[in-house]
């Protein structure tokens, strides 16, 4: 049985002067309290998304899933960035500020994007938005592979990881990739 093909959302009832998100473009690491690394990976036998949080250059946290093998990198790279939001949510301002350091632009951007529809863009820039009211929140656009500590081991943890995990967390199909199964399957016919 196919995975469902997820449906785009617009996002409504939050006021336009709340919505903005800034992103530092800079290449350089953030710095906070806790410092969080994403990372994804697609091969021909595994699609995963991990994260690491750093707190005085002690690994803190780490947390890695498994998303269905027809999904894309962007997809992966959108769940490792919720995973970390989710993550935030869940330590309710044990820590005052967060950097979030992330090597993909096109997912910082759909998220920072008012007018994004992706539905786990819109869902984690609702996350981000509830939690700038009570913690300091920072994302940074870094370069992949720099030799950065948190971006190394979070590449790590999503290349082992989730080739041995086999359950799948995320698994809606991209709407490119529906539509190239609904091609496939009319032709056969």
């Amino acid at each position: 049985m196919k995975p469902p093909i997820k449906e785009r959302e617009r996002e409504r009832g939050i006021h336009p002067a709340d919505s903005c998100i800034h992103v530092e473009l800079t290449g350089a690491e953030g710095t906070a309290e806790v410092s969080i690394s994403t990372d994804s990976s697609k091969t021909e036998h595994h699609v995963g998304a991990g994260i690491v949080a750093f707190k005085n250059s002690r690994e803190i946290y780490t947390e890695t899933q498994r998303l269905n093998i027809e999904c894309t990198v962007f997809q992966a790279e959108l769940c490792g960035i919720g995973m970390a939001v989710d993550w935030i949510l869940n330590q309710r301002k044990r820590t005052a500020s967060y950097a979030r350091n992330v090597d993909t632009k096109a997912a910082l951007l759909a998220i920072t994007n008012k007018n994004s529809t992706h539905p786990l863009a819109v869902d984690t820039r609702r996350k981000i938005i509830e939690l700038r009211t009570i913690i300091l929140i920072t994302f940074h656009l870094i370069k992949g592979h720099t030799g950065l500590k948190g971006k190394e081991r979070a590449d790590y943890l999503v290349k082992t990881m989730a080739s041995y995990d086999l359950t799948t967390t995320y698994d809606a199909l991209p709407v490119s990739r529906g539509k190239q199964l609904l091609e496939d399957n009319h032709t056969k016919i």
